[in-house]
Formats: C-alpha cells, structure tokens, sequence
C-alpha cells in the first residue's frame, strides 16, 4: 500500500519571501529535506512502481516550480546536466552530490522554463532559473560545476519539470545511491525523506522560526545593482552620489567617508565589461535627486564615457560632476582624504595634488560640494590605515572594507598601506595640523610593527583595532562603531570576507543607517567562530541580521545560521 504525505498548511506571506526554518530543532543526523516547503507540497512512496516498463527509483516531490532544492547532504556535486546557451531550448537539467556520508543524492526534472512560465513549458529558463545563483556563479567561473562543495541543506536549484516529466505537474525526482559515482546501488529515499520531515529538517515551514531572529537581504542582481540597493535602503535622497569601479577595491572603500560627508551614497560603475553606467544607477541617481557626482578613479579605471553616460542618462550637467583621481592607490587614498580634511577645516600637508591622467585635473577646491553637509566638525580627526595591498591574494581588503562604516560613521579618512612601508602620500596625510591619535585596521600580520612606529616617529598615539583573523578585526571595528551613540545593535549588517565585490559599496550606506558591519565567511557556517560567539552573547539585542549581496555572497545556510546565533533560546 502506497504511503501518502500531504503538506496543506497556511503559510504567512512573509515566510514565503524569507528563507524560514525548520519548524522542530534540527536533527543532524538525518539528511535535509530536498524541497521548500511552501504548503503546497506532497510526496509518496513509489519505490519499484512501474513508469514505461522501468521501475521507479525515486521519490516524486510535488512541489511549484521555482520552489528552492537543497543539498541533502554537504558534499561535492559530482555532475550536472543543463548548461545551454541563454534562449536556446535546454530539455533537462540534473544535480548529482556525492555526500560526505559516503552517499550519493540525485536531483532530476530541475526546472528549464521561464519562471512563472509566461509562455508555458518553453524549455529557455536559463541556468539562472535551474540552478541556485551561488552555483550559476561557479558554472561562469569555473566553466562546470563538477568539484563545488556544497552544505548540507544550502540552495542548489529551483524545482521544475525538465526532461522526461513532460510538464505534467513541476516536482523533483529525488534519489539515494549508496557510495559515489554512476552505478552506485540505489535504495528507496522515501524513508529518508520521510525522515528529514518529520524532524523538521526542511526550509520554509509555517511561519517565523522560533529558534531564529528576523533575517533578511540587502542585494540587487550583481555587485552594480546591490549597490544601488543598498543606496535605496541608506538615503531618501542625496545632494551628491559618490561614483566608484565595480571591478576592484581600492577607490570605493576610500571613497566611504567621503559619500558620508556629502550624505549620499556610494554607487558602482563600469567593472571593466558591460555597461559604463546601467539604468539602474541612472534612475537611483534620478530618485535620489542628487545635484552633483563626484567620481573616485583615474580614467584608466572610470572612463571619461562614464562622465558622458551619466549626462546622457541623468539630469546632471558636465559642471556637475568631477574627479578624484591618482596614479596609485595611495596617491588616490591622500587625495580622497584631502577632500574628506577640508570638510573638518583641516589643510592636508604636502604638494598639491598631482593629475594621474589628462582627465584627473579637477580634484582640489572641494568647497561646492562639501557645503552639502550641516554638521559641526570635530577639532582634530582620527582617521583609520588599512592594508591597500598585501601579498597574499585576497588579503590586501577585507580590514579596510570592515573600516569603512566606521570611517563612514565618524566622517574620518582611510588612509592606505602597505604591509611592511608607510607610504610617502599616506605619511603626508599624517604630518597634518589637526591629525590625533591614528587607528590601525588589523594585528601585526596584517600592518607591520615597523609601519606603526613609522606613524608613533610624526608623533602620533596609535591604537590597534584588531583580532585574530579578518572577522575578528571586523569584531574589532564593530566594537569601536559602537562607542558612537548614534548606532544601534538591534540590526547588524553582513558581508562575505571572501570576495568584495557585493559589499563594496556598503560603507556609507550602513552608515547611514545607524547599525554595525561584520565580516561572516560566506560560505562557510562552520567558520568565524568568533562572529557567531558575539552574536550569542548579544542575543535579545540584536533582533535582526541583514546579508549584503545574494547566496552567491553569503550563503542562505550562513544567513540562518547568523540569525539562529542571535536567538535568546539558542
């Protein structure tokens, strides 16, 4: 006799949105339940019943097309089928994980048409619309997803009709081999199906979880359209937006405080492919009626077509808009701060300015735009160093991308080092009438003992805002934000501490706003101890953690697992 499991319940309409939880504790011990549970969902045991003259292997999961699937297990993905080119007719798309339990889980008829199927089964969804965006992400990347480890009950894939399921009805046939590789053994999945239900190992039961806090996102399609995104969230409006590149670090993550002290937003442009300016950032500059834009990066990296795209696109004039340019990453970071100096009444000492291009020539003078800002400066700045380069790859932004809501929020420069040398444009910024004690973003290992005597020799008192890695400096730099009276721990935002992109943009933005930034491994919910620790010690103060950027940055597994650290009852 066929075994019947039907799933009826109501779901609030925001637990639909967000990612929920499971509606028991979870049982680690069981695999996770492979389908979003939207209300809608049924599942039987059919082991061994006969389809054509085969015998099914699976488990037929009833679902909505574009309902989330999840890893059963972590694991690595051992194949995959479906990677057309975009608008070309793709008939099916498949998952195979091969488990760290030593089995292997299999994903079939993932969904192939277009989400909401406007022209009904059409076979063009896309990769976007079959695979989770952290996993398209990887596809682009590596050119396969075969090798990418995934965790267990992370989002893989939507569910959906491909192949041989003829558009009868979208669900996923779910299978259970025991060991790796084809021609592994299969066995029934029902029982552990059956068993991962049943203790609740399963996303998207009724309402809000009472083992997590509110969690949400801040994220657009792309690093371009998260930025405008988290401008929307920070400012109604803005008298001057703050123009950065979308394809590297240095000039958005300087540019920070001084979008702070023009009370706007930091917006991304050109990465280096692809559009100059979107419409996105067009029509975000329009909402946001700003009257100037000021533009962070010489030409090499901000082309002059960015200035005349804007013009086009916006109801900004030539006059209007101006550059913030250097030949190198600290001669960029000393004249960003010159200009974040002037605000405080402060002259920077040293030669003017010089030009990195023939495009670069207006960056003194800064007077018209900083009038955008009422407040009363303080006497004397104290501004942040941070690593602008470092010889391990990935290592040279993570402590200056923690600093910048801090330098955001006190309206202080982020002066550039590196490692081992003060540089001479940094050194001149430090030699300035009105410079006070000077804070170093990361231990030793990041900036070294000599570079801070350096700074202690131009008579400066140093502190030391770091911890034992990238998250714990951002524990470090979250602490000192919050010595401001004006931020509030009730919300903590969070950005990957594995790639910048998504979070680029973020500093003045979350500044605004009034809350913390800490850096989370992204993929990873194992890892920064640390972060989770702080969180248990703050739970019932901090009611709700917001993700920069989507899954691609910080995994919905990661975001949950944040979300429960902060629970009182965890």
């Amino acid at each position: 006799m066929r075994r019947r499991t039907s799933m009826l319940a109501i779901v609030a309409a925001f637990a639909a949105l967000l990612i929920a939880s499971p509606a028991a504790a979870e049982d680690d011990t069981v695999i996770w339940f492979p389908v979003q549970d939207t209300g809608d969902v049924q599942f039987e045991d059919s082991w061994g019943e006969s389809r054509g003259g085969r015998a099914h292997t699976g488990v037929d999961i009833m679902a909505p097309q574009m309902n989330e699937i999840y890893a059963a297990w972590s694991g690595e993905i051992d194949a995959y089928e479906g990677d057309c080119a975009a608008g070309e007719y793709c008939s099916s798309y498949y998952l195979l994980l091969s488990g760290d339990d030593g089995r292997s889980y299999f994903y079939v008829h993932l969904n192939n048409d277009t989400p909401g199927r406007p022209n009904g089964c059409d076979g063009v969804g896309g990769v976007e619309a079959a695979f989770a965006p952290r996993l398209v992400e990887e596809l682009r990347a590596r050119g396969t997803l075969v090798g990418v480890r995934v965790e267990r009950g992370e989002h893989i894939a939507y569910n959906g009709s491909s192949g041989n399921a003829g558009c009868v009805g979208p669900h996923l046939h779910f299978e259970v081999w025991e060991g790796h590789g084809w021609g592994a053994p299969k066995v029934n999945p029902y029982p552990f199906a059956k068993a991962a239900w049943d203790a609740g190992n399963r996303w998207g039961a009724d309402g809000e979880p009472e083992a997590m806090i509110a969690h949400g996102r801040t994220a657009g399609a792309d690093r371009v359209a998260t930025s405008v995104a988290l401008s929307r969230a920070g400012f109604d409006a803005a008298h001057a937006v703050v123009i950065a590149p979308g394809g590297v670090y240095p000039e958005a993550l300087v540019a920070a405080p001084l979008a702070a002290v023009l009370d706007g937003p930091v917006l991304l442009a050109w990465d280096g492919t692809g559009e100059l300016v979107t419409d996105e950032v067009a029509a975000e500059i329009e909402r946001l009626g700003a009257s100037y834009a000021v533009l962070v990066g010489n030409g090499s990296r901000l082309p002059e077509a960015v200035i005349d795209e804007l013009v086009a696109e916006t109801a900004l004039e030539h006059s209007q808009i101006r550059r913030i340019g250097g030949a190198d990453r600290y001669e960029l970071s000393q004249n960003v701060a010159r200009e974040v100096l002037a605000y405080h009444g402060i002259e920077a000492a040293g030669s003017e300015p010089s030009s990195a291009s023939e495009d670069d020539e207006d960056v003194a003078s800064p007077s018209w735009l900083l009038s955008a800002s009422a407040d009363e400066p303080p006497s004397t700045v104290s501004p942040l160093v941070a690593l602008g380069e470092h010889p391990v790859e990935g290592r040279g932004w993570p402590d200056a991308l923690a600093s910048s809501v801090l330098a955001a929020r006190q309206q202080v420069p982020i002066l550039l080092t590196r490692p081992t040398e003060l540089p001479d444009e940094t050194r001149e910024i430090l030699e300035s009438d009105g410079i006070g004690e000077v804070r170093l973003a990361g231990g030793p290992e990041a900036i070294a003992e000599e570079v801070e005597e350096q700074i202690r020799d131009l008579g400066h008192e140093t502190q030391r805002l770091a911890g034992a890695d990238r998250y714990g400096t951002s524990l470090a730099l979250a602490a000192e934000t919050l010595t401001d009276a004006g931020v509030s721990p009730d919300r903590v935002y969070f950005a990957t501490g594995l790639n910048f992109p998504d979070a680029l943009a973020s500093g003045s933005a979350v500044a605004s706003l009034g809350h913390p930034l800490l850096l989370v491994h992204g993929q990873d919910r194992e890892r920064a101890a640390d972060v989770y620790a702080w969180l248990a010690d703050r739970a019932g103060t901090v009611t709700e953690v917001v993700a920069i950027g989507g899954p691609a940055a910080v995994a919905d597994t990661v975001l949950r697992k944040l979300a429960t650290a902060a629970h009182p009852d965890s």
